[in-house]
């Protein structure tokens, strides 16, 4: 498909928000029906042609009793999905009555196999209906879908074509609803970055076979969809066979009905079955993959966030005995177990606890992380822990560790954690691991001080106590410095501004400077009225810049009195 046919189907979607639901529904609802809509006339013009086949198997699997019809009925369909109602979309254009219409519409969505029945829960698709049937707009809705004018099924439009599509309408609602960057998506120059840092690095080692790819915070599948585009891209390259097979975790409904659908829109059927997810989800407290281990891992996790309800229904503090997040270490037990207002660092034990050991590659993992990873928590803490134990040693082998920064659209940062495992090195833990944690520590901070402030355009504004260090460093000497009031005496006085405290630089005038002095300490200039010059105040200036030096302005100005 061009890009002139994707823009246009694109724009024709988009278009049938506005046509159709304008008053009937806030513009952040908009989602909520066409994203489903989309999704059901994409399977409904796929399953047209085995229509009549899937009706036949359930009428013959229903006259033997047999209970059990997923696996005849999805053959019979030849997709990992099927509809086992009469109707087809076609079949709803025209209706004597709303009534009827939602009846034989409600009909046509029960029909559907479980997994599609998961995604329309998820996008509570079912609670717009009686909006759209009050507004006799579900008929209309259905045609405009079946416009001449866009072709969605197999023979218009590929598989990866339509996931493509997709990606884009909620690419645009997210824009149109302005959620932030990282909230139920990840910029894709992010997304691609992260796989470029976990797959090009042994692309020389990549060989035919099939690698299992995990996101723990999976969202909309950006990151398992690009991390399979990368990898497969890699194979091709090298005449290599690479499959992937997707797992992903996702708490909230929306975004993981929007995941799911999509993988099923690609044809990615079995990576479909491995996206689990809903609002009993989580992936702290309901691990949906306790036993897996993985080859590949990104994530963008929720940082800042609370998971204190995960805590307690996990035992508590004290109680917690999940084992991705209570490790032993040569005899010692350590906690995992960080503060409950911030839960990011235990979505990196998660994945870390997945890692495998038993292949050549190992498992590498990338996830986004904002600066506070790095240096929260005190020491025998839950983040204290979790570094000790990534950066330091495992008892399962050697972790070597890589950190890049980028800035990003808030004031967070892109952490790729480079996790290999090599089970021919061990790494012995020494008695001042912390000691040597907090150096490492203190050297990764400083560089990812320095590249922050290197690429971020507009410098944070600096406090008084920053500010007043810099400029003590450069204007007095080690013996003396002076003391805030007179700092603030000598170079005014502070202000508030809106992004914190800064100091209020002013330029000197020097119409108001004193007479200059010379580095011997006399003064330059005598009184108009003859006399020694010499003055108390003269003389305190003397001592002070024997003392501290002469003044950083060196271009001296003579007082004239006028008249």
């Amino acid at each position: 498909m061009d890009q002139t046919t994707h823009n246009k189907i694109v724009s024709f979607i988009w278009g049938i928000a506005d046509d159709v639901l304008r008053d009937l529904f806030k513009r952040g609802k908009y989602p909520d029906v066409i994203l489903p809509m989309c999704v059901i006339r994409r399977m409904d013009a796929v399953l047209e042609p085995t229509k009549r086949a899937v009706l036949d198997t359930k009428k013959v699997l229903d006259e033997a009793r047999i209970t059990e019809q997923r696996a005849a009925l999805a053959e019979a369909a030849g997709q990992a999905f099927y509809n086992t109602s009469k109707f087809t979309l076609r079949d709803l254009k025209s209706r004597g009555s709303q009534q009827q219409l939602l009846a034989d519409f409600e009909d046509y969505l029960n029909g559907f196999s479980p997994n599609v029945q998961d995604i329309l829960d998820n996008f509570k698709f079912r609670n717009q209906l009686t909006t759209l049937s009050k507004a006799d707009a579900i008929g209309t809705l259905i045609n405009k879908f079946l416009d001449p004018d866009i072709d969605l099924s197999p023979a218009g439009i590929d598989n990866h074509s339509m996931g493509t599509v997709f990606e884009e309408l909620v690419r645009k609602f997210n824009e149109e609803n302005n959620e932030e960057a990282g909230e139920h998506w990840t910029p894709r120059d992010a997304v691609r970055l992260m796989a470029n840092l976990v797959f090009l690095p042994i692309e020389a080692e990549i060989k035919s076979g099939t690698y299992l790819l995990y996101d723990c915070a999976c969202g909309t599948g950006g990151m398992l969809t690009v991390g399979e585009e990368t990898l497969t891209a890699i194979g091709a390259k090298r005449a290599q066979q690479a499959k992937c097979l997707l797992y992903g975790q996702e708490i909230n409904p929306e975004t993981y009905a929007v995941c799911k659908a999509d993988m099923l829109l690609k044809g990615e059927g079995e990576s479909a079955d491995h996206i689990v997810g809903g609002a009993e989800w989580s992936t702290l407290s309901h691990d949906a993959f306790p036993a897996q281990e993985f080859d590949f891992m990104l994530s963008n996790p929720p940082y800042g966030k609370s998971w204190k309800k995960d805590r307690e229904s996990m035992g508590g503090k004290d109680g917690m005995r999940d084992a991705r997040f209570k490790v032993m270490q040569n005899g010692e037990e350590l906690s995992f177990v960080t503060r409950s207002s911030d839960g990011q660092m235990l979505f990196l034990a998660n994945m870390a606890s997945k890692m495998n050991a038993k292949s050549v590659l190992g498992s590498r993992i990338a996830e986004v992380h904002n600066g506070s990873s790095l240096f929260t928590g005190d020491a025998g803490q839950g983040e204290s822990n979790i570094r000790r134990w990534i950066i330091g040693v495992s008892s399962q082998g050697h972790i070597n560790q890589s950190v890049r920064v980028r800035p990003r659209l808030t004031d967070s940062s892109l952490v790729a954690w480079e996790a290999s495992w090599s089970e021919s090195e061990t790494m012995k833990p020494s008695d001042n691991m912390l000691r040597k944690e907090y150096a490492q520590l203190t050297r990764l901070q400083r560089a990812v001080n320095a590249d922050v402030a290197s690429l971020h355009a507009n410098p944070v504004a600096e406090t008084v106590d920053n500010a007043r260090k810099q400029q003590e460093l450069t204007e007095t000497s080690p013996m003396r410095r002076l003391s805030p009031a007179g700092y603030q005496r000598r170079h005014g006085g502070k202000e508030d501004v809106s992004t914190g405290e800064a100091l209020g630089a002013r330029r000197r005038n020097p119409a108001e400077e004193a007479t200059a002095i010379t580095a011997s300490g006399k003064c330059r200039s005598r009184h108009q009225g003859g006399g020694s010059g010499r003055t108390t105040d003269d003389g305190r200036a003397a001592k002070r810049v024997r003392r501290e030096g002469p003044e950083p302005v060196s271009i001296p100005f003579y007082n004239v009195r006028q008249g």
